[in-house]
């Protein structure tokens, strides 16, 4: 058991205890960090743990005389190995092993500190600091929850060559301020600055300068507590904490339900303090990001520049609604840019990057600013390096403004109509014979509630050569198909309760963050052991019950069957089954993968709750609307491989002109719903093999040809 008693060391590790326990224990392959999982070792094996800190700090101190990779030891490098290394516990163990490093799956949800993408740093950097330098004073540049320092090196090297003739230090000493409150940061932060110094400017960092510079302070405190004042910064950057501290999920509330009572009253006081500090940001809920756009606001001048990268919930949620009405009173946006889940991909926590500036009153202020979202073929561009990628999403991006409850706004176009047809309207638009609810077309069930173990990559056969398949949730990605963990039965009582087992054709929806993840399930049976995944199937696919007893699992081995009233339509790329309408499996699953679902959903009730009961979220996707055919105008024959192949290799390579959208109502003449009807029928038919070649292959041009495609099934309507 861990020495209670033993809360920290009372002195730092030594240097070559801490170089042999990363050799022994981390792994380098194709550029990732990883744990060796030949060491297997749990807390409980610790005589004595050890804090982070203890650990951290001594390696990062001493990195630059002892990288044991064969990789440059930059601050990417740096930072991604420190990220990992903050997920687990440390532990003196035996003697002869010294330190062991644990995973810990708790910490690991807390991180990305050190993880913004390259490509947002530099936009940020440069669309913030470089208008700031069209004066002859260098600008001063805060970043208030610093971390690694990567936002404040790109400003260091923008303001470098916007002022070649000035002392690099010079500018470094008078233009840049960090703060955190976490020693590790801003011991990795300190590291890269002197780091940057030797390897990218040539020279090393004066001894007192990356102490100046970067301090250990919380931003959020009283301005008296910190070394700038009020209106002092000419630019503000950064990606701040995110940290939801409101309803059943806050971790108040989580600290409560696993008996910390006394933390959950430190913590609950501490954000009592920071609702009363920031009045104007706590109203709808409160998000420490919030708390940090409001600060922001306050170290800006008149005509200071903000750039942040936060979640994207500030946009549209209600309950941010009081963060938008700030920035709209207190200055001008420039530009937005949604980046959906393709920021933080691994974290699945959806972003957008914002540029605002602070008005010194209300008069001048402009009205519109620009939207985008940002494509996954532009985001592929940024990341490979194209510094022209933001600017190209946002050249034909559409004027927004803030409206006065406090909501986004598309700016009318040229001839007094709206630009952009209202969401809800296609959400509440009445059933037809080509437009019903996923709901009308397919059964949904969430996870049980009842297995109460963690799926993890065992053997498949388990303790008394008992199998139980489980989906590993978090293994799943759009169009990815998760992966089956086998585990010991679990025990459930009473001995009667039943737990589904699935298979056959079925599809997945997980939601993260305001993204759904769509995949086909895997082709063997399982189980779902997790409630934030939903499984589904087309009705009339029916399959005799498959089902968990206690302790033995007992999968049917019948094949799919239809109800008799539903007719059975084979199909190359998936069964399609119909009664007054029919769909293709694999179409179905495109369909929801899309990015116009997504942005559907996000704008009906299941996008406007922050983690909303699961039960309430399966009736939220009940409601997306699924363009099908109606069965009587089937065509015959079904579209050829040639029109496929056609549809599909048009919209691949962006030549999607010619293919006329669906109409968004059916016309009356039955010979032009015949038309339609064979549109659509083609339209599935490619989107089922996009969606099959995505799956196969992961290839993104299938994937933006998909959500182009989509667009089209759905008369050309767009978010």
């Amino acid at each position: 058991m861990i020495d209670p008693a033993a809360g920290a060391l009372q002195h730092m590790l030594p240097t070559h205890a801490i170089f042999e326990t990363i050799e022994r224990s981390v792994r380098l392959s194709n550029g990732r960090f990883s744990l060796e999982r030949k060491i297997d070792i749990d807390v409980s094996a610790f005589n004595r743990e050890i804090p982070a800190s203890h650990f951290l700090i001594p390696l990062i101190e001493n990195l630059d005389r002892s990288w044991p990779f064969d990789i440059e030891p930059s601050p990417r490098a740096v930072g991604n190995l420190i990220e990992l290394l903050r997920g687990c516990r440390f532990g003196e163990i035996s003697s002869t092993l010294g330190i062991a490093i644990v995973p810990d799956r708790n910490r690991a949800r807390n991180l990305g500190a050190f993880d913004t993408p390259e490509a947002v740093v530099r936009y940020i950097a440069g669309e913030v600091v470089t208008p700031l330098c069209e004066s002859a004073k260098p600008p001063l540049i805060v970043d208030p929850a610093c971390g690694a320092g990567y936002f404040l090196l790109e400003a260091l090297d923008t303001l470098v060559n916007q002022f070649p003739r000035v002392d690099p230090a010079t500018l470094a000493r008078e233009c840049l301020l960090g703060f955190d409150i976490d020693d590790v940061a801003i011991a990795l932060a300190r590291r890269n600055l002197s780091w940057h110094f030797r390897r990218e400017l040539g020279r090393d960092a004066p001894d007192d300068l990356s102490g100046r510079i970067l301090r250990r302070a919380d931003a959020l405190s009283d301005f008296k507590d910190l070394p700038i004042g009020e209106g002092r910064a000419d630019g503000v950057i950064g990606n701040p904490p995110y940290q939801f501290f409101s309803g059943r999920g806050s971790p108040v509330a989580l600290l409560r339900k696993t008996g910390g009572h006394e933390k959950a009253e430190t913590l609950r006081k501490e954000i009592d303090d920071l609702a009363r500090r920031f009045p104007a940001t706590s109203s709808g809920c409160r998000d420490r990001y919030k708390w940090f756009i409001n600060r922001a606001v306050e170290f800006l001048r008149p005509g200071g520049i903000l750039g942040f990268i936060t979640p994207n919930t500030w946009i549209a949620y209600p309950r941010y609604r009081d963060i938008r009405n700030l920035l709209s009173s207190e200055g001008e946006f420039e530009a937005v840019i949604d980046l959906g889940s393709l920021a933080f991909e691994r974290a699945h926590v959806p972003a957008a990057v914002m540029i605002w500036r602070k008005s010194g009153s209300t008069k001048g202020l402009k009205k519109h600013f620009r939207f985008a979202h940002m494509s996954s073929e532009l985001w592929q561009r940024a990341t490979g390096g194209d510094a022209t990628a933001f600017a190209r999403c946002l050249r034909n991006a559409q004027p927004f403004s803030i409206s006065e409850s406090g909501d986004f706004k598309a700016a009318k176009a040229s001839g007094g109509a709206d630009s952009s047809e209202p969401i809800d309207s296609f959400l509440d638009a009445p059933r037809a014979p080509h437009r019903v609810t996923l709901g009308d077309i397919a059964t949904l069930h969430e996870g049980s509630h009842i297995i109460r173990a963690i799926p993890v990559d065992a053997p498949r056969k388990s303790a008394g050569n008992a199998t139980f398949p489980v989906l590993i949730d978090k293994t799943m990605g759009n169009l990815i198909p998760p992966e089956l963990g086998f585990i010991v039965p679990p025990r459930v009582a009473p001995s009667s309760t039943v737990i589904e087992s699935h298979s056959g054709p079925r599809f997945l929806i997980r939601k993260t963050g305001d993204r759904l993840l769509v995949a086909p399930s895997p082709t063997e049976a399982f189980a779902l052991a997790h409630q934030n995944v939903y499984v589904g199937k087309i009705r009339g696919a029916r399959k005799p019950e498959e089902r968990v007893v206690g302790q033995a699992f007992e999968p049917a081995a019948s094949e799919c069957q239809m109800d008799g009233r539903l007719e059975s339509l084979p199909h190359k790329d998936g069964a399609r089954c119909g009664g007054d309408w029919s769909i293709p499996f694999l179409s179905l699953v495109g369909i929801l993968a899309s990015r116009l679902i997504t942005d559907l959903y996000r704008a009906g009730p299941g996008g406007q709750h922050h983690r909303p009961h699961a039960q309430f979220r399966i009736l939220f996707l009940k409601r997306l609307p699924i363009i099908v055919v109606p069965t009587e105008y089937l065509p015959a024959p079904p579209p050829s491989e040639r029109e496929i192949r056609s549809v599909v290799d048009s919209f691949v390579a962006k030549d999607c002109d010619s293919f006329e959208p669906v109409a968004r109502d059916l016309p009356s003449d039955r010979e032009e719903i015949a038309v339609v009807a064979g549109r659509i029928a083609l339209y599935h038919a490619a989107l089922a093999r996009l969606t099959s070649e995505v799956v196969r292959k992961r290839d993104a041009d299938s994937m933006r040809a998909l959500d182009d495609l989509v667009y089209h099934l759905y008369g050309g309507f767009r978010t």
